[in-house]
């Protein structure tokens, strides 16, 4: 009994222990899987914003070529002096080239030193316009044939942010004469970004190959962002120029940042987009508590019907033994009182013997006249007497229940 009781309660405690250990096993493996799963995710999320914000990217600056070849087709043969005389007439041509392309803030035409001659935003140009202040801007514009994409600087007469694309200018002869500058605004781009991001933790940049941000968000450009070659930015690039994806804390706000980043074709750019791993992680949490909200009230049941029966089965055997030993208690007393039966039937017909001894004892005396012989009778009925008393005393000895079991043993 007690070694079906030991078996029962250890294949009990073993199928609680199971049922336990087995569940975490495979929560945690969904749990890693949700995880992987998670990330998976997000750099899809990550990758769909980033092809919106390279198409976007993209679209402006093809829009700012072609508005670089017409100006280069207005201003072409044209000498500063008679760029002067025509300006009213070239300058509603410049505003209404910026009006085509919303993404362009202003166009400007440029001599030779940097100075405005013309511009999309009025006539004639005032001179504050070409005050001293604009060196910082002059120090923006192309050095060499191709248009130059130049980094985020403040206009200090009208608090504006922006970056300038220029181009060189030439003419008839093939000689440089200025340059042409379109100024575009940060937040052309910034506003797409703010509508892609809504209210996830997403963040959007337009980055140039030295690692200046022209435009970004939800931290706006401003004049002087550049991630160096030991940021993530400049290490990716300078292991994959296309761009890749990596995990580091931002230089720009210090949060930790899933990023992917691609090359714009054509251009010295980059987009970028990211989403902090915080996010990512609390919706993998929020997966794995609703694992939790379905699985840990299931296995909870199953492991308290377990322990209830592991406690019946235990309470089941404790009373099966407490049964058996009562059975062979009960037994043990009715072999005692069978004994006890027995042993009165042969004391009773011992005792019935005896009369007939000690009585044939008793005639034999009284008819043997020799002494000799009935000294020894009467030795033999005192023997007699003497067997009846404790025939007597052992009969009376069976009316208590102990002294029976003290005569078994």
């Amino acid at each position: 009994m007690k070694r079906r009781k030991d078996a029962a309660l250890r294949w009990l405690w073993f199928s609680l222990a199971a049922s336990i250990i087995a569940p975490a096993l495979v929560f945690a493996y969904a749990a890693y899987d949700a995880y992987c799963d998670a990330f998976e995710l997000a750099d899809e999320r990550i990758e769909r914003s980033l092809e919106v914000s390279a198409e976007q990217a993209l679209r402006v600056f093809r829009s700012i070529n072609v508005t670089l070849d017409s100006i280069d087709q207005i201003t072409r043969g044209r000498t500063d002096l008679t760029i002067k005389d025509s300006g009213a007439e070239l300058s509603e041509r410049l505003k209404q080239l910026a009006h085509t392309f919303p993404d362009i803030s202003s166009i400007w035409v440029l001599d030779r030193k940097g100075d405005a001659l013309l511009s999309s935003l009025f006539f004639p140009v005032p001179a504050a316009f070409n005050a001293p202040e604009r060196s910082h801007l002059k120090a923006e514009l192309a050095q060499g044939n191709e248009a130059y994409i130049g980094g985020v600087v403040s206009i200090s007469l009208t608090g504006a942010i922006l970056f300038p694309v220029s181009k060189r200018r030439h003419d008839s002869s093939g000689t440089f004469s200025g340059y042409t500058l379109i100024s575009v605004l940060p937040t052309s781009f910034e506003t797409l970004y703010a509508t892609l991001r809504g209210r996830s933790s997403a963040s959007f940049a337009l980055i140039r190959e030295d690692g200046a941000v022209l435009a970004r968000h939800p931290v706006a450009a401003r004049p002087g962002i550049l991630l160096d070659q030991s940021s993530g930015f400049g290490q990716l690039i300078k292991g994959s120029p296309e761009g890749g994806r990596y995990t580091t804390v931002s230089n720009v706000d210090g949060l930790e940042r899933r990023f992917a980043v691609r090359k714009l074709a054509g251009l010295p750019l980059y987009v970028s987009s990211s989403m902090e791993t915080s996010e990512i992680r609390r919706a993998w949490l929020r997966q794995v508590g609703g694992y939790l909200a379905i699985g840990a009230p299931a296995l909870a049941l199953v492991c308290f019907f377990i322990f209830l029966t592991a406690r019946s089965t235990g309470a089941f055997y404790a009373e099966a033994e407490r049964r058996e030993i009562l059975e062979q208690e009960m037994r043990r007393t009715q072999r005692i009182e069978a004994i006890g039966q027995l042993t009165g039937g042969i004391a009773h017909d011992f005792n019935n013997l005896l009369t007939i001894i000690i009585g044939n004892l008793q005639m034999a005396i009284r008819r043997v006249p020799d002494e000799k012989p009935k000294a020894m009778l009467e030795n033999a009925q005192r023997g007699a007497l003497r067997a009846a008393e404790l025939t007597k005393l052992f009969w009376h000895s069976l009316g208590s229940k102990h002294s029976i079991q003290d005569l078994s043993i």
